[in-house]
């Protein structure tokens, strides 16, 4: 089943508040955890269709959270200062990296990411072999190859 979710990390209200404005559109629900054991936690538990997560949390970073999660290929949205080594070690990883004011972009880039993941995520039909026609075994005896009105006559 594909999930139907989007994980956002965010320590602070302020910036839970307007990230879960721009993504409510994007997804039926918004899980919000405030640090990185409790987003671990739910990832292994559930997995998502997006995560958003702030850089800093705590003694861990968004992107050790973005490891873990592109290892189930769940897509991921680092919101982070506006630093470019950060950025290009988040991009080197396939990670999408954000600074937090561009909250615009991040409705867009939300909605591609999980667009691409649900394409990803569906599974082509098998095509059906072939069949050969159908052949019973034993064969039908003569009789039952007659056709049902000249059996009928022979009775009376």
């Amino acid at each position: 089943m594909t999930p139907d979710h989007i994980l956002l990390v965010a320590p602070t209200s302020d910036l839970a508040d307007t990230a879960v404005r721009c993504l409510l559109n994007e997804a039926q629900k918004v899980k919000v955890v405030r640090d990185f054991c409790a987003a671990k936690a739910e990832l292994e538990s559930e997995p998502a269709a997006l995560v958003v997560t702030e850089l800093k949390l705590g003694p861990y970073n968004g992107l050790h959270l973005a490891l873990r999660a592109g290892a189930t290929h769940t897509p991921v949205i680092v919101l982070g200062t506006d630093d470019p080594v950060l950025e290009s070690v988040a991009r080197e990883n396939g990670v999408d990296y954000l600074p937090p004011l561009e909250f615009g972009r991040l409705q867009s880039l939300a909605h591609s990411l999980m667009a691409a993941h649900a394409a990803l995520s569906i599974e082509p039909l098998q095509e059906i072999p072939k069949t050969e026609p159908v052949t019973w075994w034993p064969l039908a005896s003569d009789k039952a190859r007659e056709p049902a009105h000249s059996r009928h006559a022979s009775v009376a």
